[in-house]
């Protein structure tokens, strides 16, 4: 079968019997064969496509779509690293993931599928989150119902909420976090005390963070502090119901420390 990309049509072939059933030969060689076209011919600063994908075609028709193709791909914990590897390179920068069709970002199966399949994973599938445009969420919020259900409730999935809720929070992330809460576990988990510290590090991890409001090195006019501490303040009232005010207010004081610190710095 000829191996597909968006704008440059076929950069390969491979020998494939059972598109249900690829197999880990024939996905390495997708995943390192688009890989290298990434790396050879690399988006452009500030040219990101709109939309780009990958796919196997038969005699010039789609047989076998990224989606599929990253599914099969994470079965086999050998090929993990090269799927995260393509994931990245296809990411674009921040919140500016291209499209692989009208509702589904690139990449897309590869970070939730990583994910779902090991909690090592989750961390590269927030950064994932973070190249997307959450403005426009579609599948996300199954995405992350997936992994929650799939692992049940400990420090990675609590890093998850943590995120969810404020950082990653897009359309739907008030709304998820509540859900959490009240049907798959997260109330019971918070109350016990692996919980409460697991979610409690998690929330002090969000604003350790770099974020788009911190102050660039040697910035310290009343502008810049404004907008990092709004950001922050806009931060920790999504937090409010599930802190005390004595942890808030150190999380506050060590993140207007850390702005402090940023500002200063030569």
């Amino acid at each position: 079968m000829e191996l597909m990309v968006t704008g440059a049509g076929a950069i390969g072939r491979v020998e494939v019997e059972d598109v249900d059933a690829l197999g880990q030969d024939a996905c390495r060689q997708v995943l390192e064969a688009v890989l290298a076209h990434l790396r050879r011919q690399p988006w452009s600063q500030g040219a990101t496509p709109e939309s780009w994908t990958f796919w196997l075609a038969d005699a010039g028709a789609p047989a076998c779509g990224e989606h599929d193709i990253y599914r099969q791909a994470c079965a086999f914990a050998d090929l993990h690293g090269l799927v995260h590897a393509l994931v990245l390179a296809s990411a674009g920068g921040p919140r500016r993931r291209p499209w692989a069709d009208e509702e589904t970002p690139t990449g897309a199966a590869g970070a939730c599928y990583l994910a779902a399949a090991d909690t090592r994973w989750i961390p590269a599938y927030l950064d994932y989150l973070a190249s997307c445009d959450l403005d426009h969420e579609v599948h996300q919020y199954a995405e992350m119902d997936l992994i929650v259900r799939t692992h049940g409730w400990g420090p990675a999935t609590a890093a998850l909420a943590a995120a969810r809720l404020w950082r990653l929070a897009g359309q739907h992330g008030d709304e998820q976090f509540g859900q959490w809460l009240e049907e798959d576990g997260l109330e019971d988990y918070l109350g016990s005390g692996a919980g409460a510290g697991a979610f409690e590090a998690a929330v002090r991890s969000e604003f350790e963070r770099p974020g788009p409001s911190d102050p660039a090195p040697g910035r310290n006019d009343a502008r810049a502090r404004g907008r990092y501490g709004q950001d922050l303040d806009d931060g920790l009232e999504c937090f409010a119901r599930h802190r005390d005010e004595t942890t808030l207010e150190q999380i506050r004081q060590q993140a207007l420390a850390r702005g402090d610190r940023l500002a200063a710095a030569a």
